[in-house]
């Protein structure tokens, strides 16, 4: 028998600069979207149930930031290796074991398990066992982007005496602030709903054909395709009642063992 240690890991930042500035921007989203909602035309339950709703979705962004960004990726630990270990394969820069599936990531220096990505928004790999946060901050992402221009839509088309209780009379600099304010909030969110809404169009693909990224690019055919519950459930967990909340989808093991050499694997060095 055998032991394999991993070279130490390069420091990383885990929550930096690209996920401070995601945080940055969904605060504008919370507060863009607690600006907007008294100001529409609507009942107060209208009004409530709007800000109501924009709370639960910036929150449930937040959640599945921390947890993608924190958690980890699928890391794969040196173990010990039994008589299967002959035909195993090992990582050429770390000297890691490498089951099927599990690459090297440059950036942080370990063999990531179902590697899908590095990714900078998050400062942390996208791998087996936070793949289902990286998804779900995308959608949520998505949709609470779309829930601030469809508030921005009822407040800008309204008659215009519904504007006026916001605005003091003869308040011709407030208003010019509050007009330069919404529209950069608007920019910020539309920018992050093309970055969101494309990124969530393409992860959506590759869960529902057991695809990760790299295996998108480098893999041809769908070796991996089973059935599209299947495929999902690889990914989100085996209970669909928790698909959508941002808990863990498996429970890591402390060691992952190697195994046999697979045709279908690939080398990303």
């Amino acid at each position: 028998m055998h032991r394999f240690r991993c070279r130490k890991a390069r420091p990383r930042q885990r929550l930096g600069l690209p996920a401070f500035a995601t945080a940055v921007v969904l605060g504008h989203l919370l507060c863009g979207t607690v600006l907007l909602a008294p100001g529409c035309q609507g009942s107060a339950a209208w009004v409530a149930q709007q800000q109501a709703a924009t709370v639960v979705a910036c929150a449930l962004v937040a959640a599945c930031l921390w947890r993608a960004a924190l958690s980890d990726a699928g890391r794969v630990l040196p173990g010990l290796l039994g008589p299967e270990a002959e035909d195993a394969r090992y990582c050429r820069k770390c000297s890691c074991p490498k089951p099927p599936r599990t690459h090297h990531c440059g950036h942080c220096g370990r063999c990531i398990a179902r590697l899908d990505h590095h990714c900078d928004w998050i400062d942390n790999c996208v791998g087996k066992y936070n793949h289902k946060y990286f998804i779900l901050l995308l959608c949520y992402g998505s949709a609470a982007c779309l829930h601030y221009f469809y508030l921005l839509y009822h407040y800008v088309y309204q008659p215009r005496a519904q504007l006026q209780p916001l605005l003091p009379p003869a308040s011709a600099p407030q208003a010019l602030v509050l007009v330069g304010v919404l529209g950069i909030l608007t920019l910020c969110i539309a920018g992050l709903l093309l970055l969101c809404g494309s990124f969530c169009a393409v992860s959506l693909r590759h869960l529902v054909l057991n695809q990760t990224t790299l295996e998108a690019a480098f893999v041809p055919g769908l070796p991996f395709y089973s059935s599209v519950y299947g495929n999902i459930a690889e990914v989100m967990g085996p209970n669909a009642l928790l698909w959508l909340v941002p808990c863990p989808a498996f429970t890591a093991p402390p060691l992952v063992e190697p195994l046999s050499h697979d045709e279908s694997d690939f080398e990303l060095g």
